[in-house]
């Protein structure tokens, strides 16, 4: 979703900026509007039908080369993507990447955007060459316009290494994570959500702590530990949720990522899940409030920390 939310955020700040001169520009605007508001209303149907018309339009009233069309095809490559259609999706979005590499660098975050929801499409559709080809282009081009240590270079990282975390690429998982961390702390803080959205997808999309390798697995929390400043305590006690009633009868299955606070003597003073479905969330809850952690040492002192415990069922 984060890929999603940054896609409408381009079609806002591209509509607006555009002035609206004839009839048929002024319901191109309008066009785009719907799309945004029947996607966030989970109207997909109607999103991909006025995603459709939005690309004809705009074909007619810019051409095939104009940024215009370019937006359009993206909202168009998204919505098929939404309805799992990702042949469609994927021809959508290339035409899209075609267009904005004939242009200026004033569209580089909308090329950088829409290698990486292409690269999502293709890894969908089965296509991971290919994917990982338009990931690794997403960070190329950060890193020739905005740099690589740039706070822009973050998400086509992050997204890296959830893709080398599924495809069970172990250490290229590794090393794009710990890059995400090291840019999460330097341009937005230990605090960030951006920071968080690591931690958490290291438990969602890594099979155990980003390895079943003890060795490599202690290597990456020994680089996290050096890139926070201290090493979070470790779970003494780590109580076993129940398996919730209507969960069992409904057959469902999944990982479930709680986060915790932790104060200074271990003890678990509150905790949220973050990622999974919600009839797992009062019992991993529960549980994880009744877990025990060895205290945090920051600078020789024992301090509160937030740490995540990961639950499969």
């Amino acid at each position: 979703m984060i890929m999603k939310k940054l896609l409408i955020t381009i079609i806002l700040l591209t509509i607006c900026s555009t002035h609206a001169q004839t009839d048929e520009k002024e319901t191109l605007k309008q066009l785009n509007q719907k799309v945004i508001t029947s996607y966030r209303n989970q109207k997909f149907d109607e999103a991909l039908k006025l995603a459709q018309q939005a690309v004809d339009l705009s074909l007619k009233i810019y051409g095939a080369e104009q940024p215009e069309t370019a937006v359009a095809y993206t909202n168009l490559g998204v919505m098929y993507q939404d309805k799992k259609k990702y042949k469609e999706s994927i021809e959508n979005l290339q035409k899209a990447v075609e267009i904005y590499q004939e242009m200026s660098a004033s569209n580089s975050k909308e090329l950088i955007a829409t290698h990486q929801i292409l690269a999502y499409s293709q890894f969908l559709n089965g296509d991971t060459k290919e994917s990982e080809a338009n990931y690794l282009k997403s960070i190329e081009v950060v890193k020739s316009k905005f740099g690589r240590e740039s706070k822009e270079s973050f998400l086509p990282i992050l997204n890296t290494a959830n893709f080398y975390a599924r495809t069970e690429e172990d250490e290229k998982a590794r090393e794009s994570y710990l890059k995400s961390y090291e840019l999460a702390k330097k341009h937005f803080g230990e605090e960030s959500s951006q920071f968080e959205s690591v931690s958490i997808y290291v438990r969602v999309y890594s099979k155990s702590s980003i390895s079943t390798d003890e060795i490599k697995k202690n290597e990456f929390k020994k680089r996290y530990a050096e890139i926070v400043g201290y090493e979070i305590g470790e779970a003494t006690s780590l109580i076993r949720p129940t398996y919730p009633y209507l969960a069992r009868t409904q057959g469902k299955r999944g990982r479930i990522v709680v986060k915790v606070w932790v104060d200074a003597e271990g003890n678990v003073t509150d905790a949220k899940t973050v990622y999974g479905d919600l009839v797992f969330h009062p019992e991993v809850e529960y549980a994880a409030k009744k877990s025990k952690f060895k205290p945090t040492i920051k600078n020789g002192k024992s301090v509160q920390v937030v740490n995540f415990v990961t639950y499969n069922f």
